[in-house]
């Protein structure tokens, strides 16, 4: 039976429909992705930090390098989408009027990744405020491994599961 180290399992949904990882040392970061979980539509959201190991083995199957830590990843339905592509897809899963967002998806990618670029070279100067609430809901949906359950219902081989 493959095992699952998460820091409070009790509070992640037994199979997150889908990951997100952020710069966990970035304020900034760490304020959107708690917006991010109010405003989920329902709770389905599963969390991990760009400079874990579980971002390191996702990112050597998908070829994508977690180090740079200037970006967002959404991994949904087997797939992984970077920055603005990430954003406007996470946003189809917010309730009203945020889910507005997913909008973006209409506004041509060099437009949306150099927007998103911009914001993400200069997150580090936003020092936004998080509460504990905040921090808590955080690291309650934080994902430290995959169970074989968690890659089937996020799309990806059984083979990235922690044995």
């Amino acid at each position: 039976m493959c095992s699952s180290q998460r820091s409070t399992s009790s509070a992640l949904p037994i199979t997150p429909e889908r990951l997100v990882a952020y710069d966990g040392g970035c304020p900034f970061c760490r304020r959107s992705i708690a917006t991010l979980l109010h405003w989920q539509a329902r709770d389905a959201t599963g969390l991990f930090v760009l400079d874990s190991p579980l971002a390191r083995r996702l990112g050597a199957h998908f070829g994508e390098d977690p180090a740079p830590h200037d970006s967002s990843w959404l991994i949904e339905a087997g797939r992984l989408y970077r920055d603005s592509d990430a954003g406007w897809r996470l946003a189809r899963h917010f309730r009203w009027p945020w889910r507005a967002l997913a909008a973006l998806r209409w506004v041509p990618p060099p437009l949306r990744d150099g927007t998103y670029r911009l914001i993400a070279r200069n997150r580090h100067r936003f020092q936004p405020g998080l509460a504990d609430a905040d921090r808590a809901a955080i690291d309650a949906r934080r994902v430290e491994s995959l169970r074989v359950a968690d890659c089937i219902a996020l799309g990806l081989p059984e083979s990235l599961a922690e044995q």
